[in-house]
């Protein structure tokens, strides 16, 4: 969470909401084009990028997208009853399960839930005992495993000391995992779900930590005061993206841990920045592979203003905008791209984030997918 203070809101939400070095090496001129252009922000794609889910920028309303359906909103928005949203909307690797913040079946506080088409919406409960209603709200949703039966994020403490990172799965409930800090939150899930990623606040110093858990055992990845987060991971849990600072320029960088057998070894990919300023970049998605990673990009960490990042291991660290151009995708320059709000697990799609910039500064989605093996990694 990039932006907020608060654990319940995610930065992928904040800042479509509200408002590393060489290029790619492309294949041919034509190797992505727009599939879609959704009305509203996409924060997860399935495997093969043919589903996604996000939310609505009217009222939060979580939605699923399917290249053969279309975009439909599955009801149950927080926003119109409670006058608040928290979470990000996950889907499965099949696009057939969805996670999101939901409004309760008595319409009284937000909770976690999880949606099929079978059965639609479905409440997370009961909390851990240590849990209540915060402030409108028991628990919100930030993750899905790749299969569908892992729900993560956070719940409330009923003595409103903060919230702690919560696990929720059909044969266990929901568990609570803890925190070092006041807070925690996991943000992803493994295709299993028994490697989560997110991030634990600092005891002392309060600023939040780069996190892990692995069948529920927490490791602490970026132990220091300066701010980190874990964001997503790879589908076999072996390797996490995120943020952390980096002390020499003090810029913030999208940065990656990768599991050697034994411990986590971390790598700064990139910052895009201003001249004389410092920029702050951070990681939404990681392809299965590990060879493609996405996120958002502000060149001056003190501006609002944003642009997406891809990054491979072959190319580097780049601008997505200046990417999709060279492959002859046209961008609308009066909706300029924001960020990259996911990736597909096979790395073929992307979500990238564009945002109006004259009134009413609509926030749309393009779904770009990529020609077979035009990407060279």
């Amino acid at each position: 969470m990039p932006f907020a203070h608060s654990p319940r809101l995610s930065g992928l939400a904040l800042l479509f909401t509200g408002l590393l070095a060489a290029a790619p090496l492309l294949a041919r001129a034509d190797s992505y084009r727009i599939v879609a252009n959704i009305e509203g922000s996409v924060t997860a794609l399935s495997a093969n990028g043919q589903a996604a889910a996000g939310m609505t920028l009217d009222n939060f309303e979580t939605f699923r997208w399917t290249a053969r359906g279309g975009m439909v909103r599955l009801g149950r928005s927080t926003w119109d009853t409670l006058g608040h949203m928290s979470g990000t909307p996950r889907i499965s690797a099949n696009g057939q399960v969805v996670s999101a913040t939901i409004l309760s079946d008595d319409g009284t506080f937000s909770t976690a839930g999880r949606w099929t088409p079978s059965s639609g919406w479905s409440t997370l409960a009961p909390l851990p005992t240590n849990g209540g209603v915060v402030d409108g709200e028991t628990s919100s949703a930030f993750g899905l495993s790749g299969d569908g039966q892992v729900v993560t994020g956070l719940f409330w403490l009923a003595s409103g000391a903060g919230a702690h990172a919560m696990r929720w799965s059909a044969a266990t409930g929901m568990g609570d995992l803890g925190a070092e800090g006041r807070s925690s939150r996991a943000d992803g899930a493994s295709q299993d779900g028994h490697v989560l990623a997110g991030w634990d606040e600092h005891p002392a110093y309060g600023n939040r930590r780069a996190t892990v858990w692995v069948n529920g055992v927490r490791t602490v990845l970026e132990d220091s005061d300066w701010p980190s987060e874990a964001s997503a991971l790879t589908p076999d849990g072996s390797t996490v993206v995120g943020l952390s600072g980096n002390p020499s320029d003090f810029q913030t960088y999208a940065t990656r841990w990768t599991w050697n057998g034994s411990a986590w070894n971390k790598t700064l990919l990139g910052v895009i920045h201003k001249r004389g300023a410092t920029g702050y970049a951070f990681a939404t998605g990681i392809s299965a592979d590990g060879a493609v990673i996405v996120g958002g990009n502000r060149p001056d960490g003190m501006s609002p203003k944003q642009i997406g990042f891809i990054w491979t291991a072959s190319g580097g660290f780049q601008d997505v905008s200046e990417v999709l151009q060279a492959a002859g995708v046209r961008l609308n320059p009066l909706q300029p791209v924001i960020g990259v709000g996911a990736i597909s697990a096979d790395g073929s799609t992307l979500a990238v984030i564009t945002q109006g910039l004259v009134a009413p500064w609509p926030t749309r989605t393009l779904i770009v997918r990529r020609a077979a093996s035009a990407l060279q990694r």
